[in-house]
């Protein structure tokens, strides 16, 4: 089998190349050039704040501290957020060790500007550096959020924020985030996910068999799948159609991340047959296993049968797979890539990837604990490879 991989040509555009400083944005005739400098300075110290208030460094901030740029209302608001970011950092800080401190980028679009208002599509990047244990490939859960913000200017030099608000329908958002919904599009009911808790190493290899090692150029690539995961966590490959529109990317991505490291894909024809799995320019032209979750959960478990369940999520290694079902009504709602699990004979820790939200090397353990500290029930499915 030929070894394929698409972080050549394409990666420019990957989400990983947007970690730099943003660009200035392009301004409206009704703006200078000094309301910009003000503008952007404003909404970048108002997401830094919001990150910092789940880390460590959020120890110094008060509610006083959201008024400097705000106006009234939305000052108000924000003040009911402060206890909410601040309870995000103590989950943090016990089911992972926490978060040392943040740093944010953002980058601007101006939609619409008056002499008096102007509306911006924000486009925010947060590093929340790991405090504790950490990945070995890298210090920091990354995500990216896109966001709808509105200032007003109050004096000729003087602006303030009088709206912000989350261009999302994603699953799992960020702790920075306490106003969305915890798991996204929907509010589960029935069985609860909490008999999958944590394992230790020792039990995890006591219970995993791996299938014995072939040659890895028959089988998969799995470095491919961790690398490509990396490359387009926080942006779109115009290689392959985006699902945002269509019920969320996040299955689409899992599938790219599967056939860059060795899946083969199965068919045309036969889009909407469960056997099988397969992409094209849009997505009217991809199979219904690439871009479904609970499509692809049939595919993979049953028909190609190139993952197999885990009795607990933990037993999960690097390179495999977590699906959700939020109303525990055997329909699969979401899709995870495990980018690496970090264990020792006590404890084991995975990160997550994913899109819609997008974020790379999420701690599993946070993921869980926000869950369960906002009562959401839902179902789990840990899948592993059944070939490596």
């Amino acid at each position: 089998m030929k070894r394929r991989t698409m972080l050549g040509a394409l990666s420019a555009g990957s989400g990983m190349a947007m970690l730099g400083a943003p660009r200035p944005a392009a301004a409206a005739a009704s703006l200078s050039a000094d309301d910009i400098t003000a503008i952007r300075a404003i909404v970048h110290e108002y997401f830094q704040k919001r990150a910092d208030g789940v880390t460590r460094a959020g120890r110094r901030i008060s509610t006083a501290t959201w008024r400097s740029h705000g106006t009234r209302a939305f000052a108000d608001n924000l003040e009911n957020d402060v206890p909410s970011l601040f309870d995000g950092r103590g989950l943090a800080d016990t089911s992972h060790g926490g978060y040392a401190g943040a740093e944010t980028s953002v980058k601007l679009t101006v939609r619409a500007a008056t002499g008096n208002e102007v509306t911006l599509a924000v486009q925010e990047i947060t590093s929340l550096h790991f405090a504790g244990r950490r990945p070995r490939s890298g210090p920091a859960s990354v995500y990216r959020l896109d966001h709808t913000v509105r200032l007003t200017r109050q004096t000729s030099n003087r602006w303030e924020l009088a709206d912000a608000v989350v261009d999302s329908d994603g699953a799992l958002p960020p702790l920075t985030q306490p106003r969305l919904s915890r798991t996204g599009r929907k509010r589960g009911t029935g069985a609860t996910g909490a008999a999958l808790g944590p394992a230790s190493a020792v039990d995890r290899e006591s219970v995993t068999q791996r299938t014995p090692m072939r040659l890895m150029a028959d089988r998969y690539y799995h470095g491919d799948m961790q690398r490509y995961a990396a490359a387009w966590a926080l942006g779109r490959n115009p290689a392959f159609p985006d699902y945002h529109g269509y019920g969320g990317d996040c299955t689409s991505f899992l599938s790219q991340i599967m056939w860059a490291g060795g899946w083969e894909t199965v068919g045309p024809p036969g889009r909407a047959t469960r056997s099988k799995w397969f992409y094209g320019g849009t997505v009217d032209e991809c199979s219904y296993t690439w871009g479904a979750a609970t499509n692809f959960h049939s595919f993979a478990i049953t028909y190609s049968q190139r993952l197999k369940y885990q009795q607990n999520l933990y037993y999960c290694y690097d390179t495999d797979v977590i699906q959700y079902d939020w109303d525990v009504n055997n329909t699969i709602d979401h899709t995870q890539f495990v980018s690496e699990n970090v264990y020792d004979e006590q404890s084991v820790e995975l990160y997550m990837t994913q899109h819609d939200n997008d974020y790379h090397l999420r701690p599993l353990t946070e993921i869980l604990a926000d869950l369960a500290s906002n009562g959401i029930v839902y179902k789990a499915y840990g899948m592993s490879h059944t070939v490596w």
